[in-house]
């Protein structure tokens, strides 16, 4: 077996990403979470105190705090086990 060159392995990558029969639709998935609205100058001390009892939404790549409706206000994301207060006390 001869080793992997780097020409190989970008050969192979564009090839597996071009391919008609690669669906990528496999990969998708759908998350249904519970969120806190919070003024933004109270994100950081809820999102840590979140983090300490376990409750708060970590995912690789994907964030626990993102945009509202407003400037003001930021959604803090919970993790997928805590669903209406069965989580921890903050």
């Amino acid at each position: 077996m001869r080793p992997l060159t780097l020409a190989t392995a970008s050969q192979l990558r564009s090839r597996l990403y071009m391919s008609d029969d690669f669906d990528r639709s496999q990969f998708d998935v759908t998350l249904s979470l519970y969120g806190v609205r919070v003024p933004k100058q109270d994100v950081a001390n809820l999102a840590t105190r979140l983090r300490r009892c376990n409750a708060l939404f970590d995912r690789p790549r994907l964030r626990s705090v993102v945009e509202c409706d407003s400037d003001e206000v930021r959604l803090v994301l919970l993790r997928e086990e805590c669903g209406a207060g069965a989580c921890c006390e903050v």
